[in-house]
């Protein structure tokens, strides 16, 4: 398991202390997969590197995205995304204490 699979392992145990409903974790098991994927294809492992440059080209990628239909992903899926990648409305950031972002 990776640094950052053990972070996201880890906040996902922290949501269900703080009592998430199960539709709140499985959406967010779902949206970190994506973004767990997204990072090990870059070879990138460990949060602490990922910076903002690493979450807008995650960004660009949903964006340019297409389903099964040849659509793009809606916005508010694109959206949401991303906000969770990036801490969305949490106190705890998504991927464990170790998860910064900084600018290149």
């Amino acid at each position: 398991m990776t640094p950052i699979e053990t972070d996201v392992r880890d906040y996902l145990v922290w949501m269900r202390v703080h009592n998430y409903a199960r539709t709140t974790i499985a959406g967010r098991v779902r949206y970190l997969s994506y973004l767990t994927r997204f990072l090990h294809e870059r070879e990138i492992d460990d949060a602490g590197v990922v910076t903002l440059e690493v979450l807008l080209d995650y960004q660009l990628s949903l964006f340019t995205y297409r389903k099964r239909d040849g659509g793009p992903l809606s916005f508010s899926t694109v959206n949401g995304q991303v906000a969770v990648s990036a801490g969305g409305r949490e106190k705890s950031p998504p991927l464990g204490p170790r998860f910064r972002l900084s600018s290149p």
